[in-house]
């Protein structure tokens, strides 16, 4: 059945191991300074969405630079962006909480894509390699820790296959 299934996956070592160490590599990342995390990992485009989102919620609009309005971003990672920035005086003032949502999405889409691959093929080897995959490849570390929409995205594809 799928909840045996899926309790098998919890407990299983390898599985386990496996986003243990996507789970500390979180941690570690969640440890870095907003900025140490930016020059580690991040993308240019990705400091777009505090910058926005602090607009948005200091009633400013969707606009990057006061001048010209802006839609050119992720709706919804957006909208996760909006209230971490409410009553801020300064974006460098909530970006550590921007810094965690990052971190916490992209850890998430690691564990929800190596529990669809346990289930899928009903291998913990296949499973503990997912979250690997997933969470610490060199591509992975690059475009999910980055603050880009990418956790976001495979999160929604992972609740789309479950």
């Amino acid at each position: 059945s799928r909840n045996s299934l899926a309790a098998r996956a919890r407990r299983s070592p390898v599985t386990l191991v496996c986003r243990a160490l996507v789970a500390a590599f979180g941690l570690y990342a969640a440890r870095l300074s907003p900025e140490e995390l930016i020059v580690r990992f991040g993308i240019c485009d990705a400091l777009a969405y505090p910058r926005v989102a602090f607009n948005v919620a200091a009633g400013r609009g969707s606009t990057y630079n006061l001048l010209t309005p802006t839609n050119g971003y992720h709706p919804l990672w957006m909208w996760l962006h909006v209230p971490l920035m409410f009553g801020a005086e300064t974006i460098s003032a909530r970006l550590r909480l921007a810094h965690w949502l990052w971190i916490a999405t992209a850890v998430g889409a690691a564990w929800a894509w190596s529990g669809l691959i346990r289930r899928w093929t009903r291998s913990d080897v296949a499973a503990g390699f997912a979250a690997l995959m997933f969470g610490l490849f060199g591509w992975s570390l690059y475009v999910l820790y980055s603050g880009m929409e990418t956790p976001l995205v495979l999160l929604g594809f992972a609740a789309a296959c479950a």
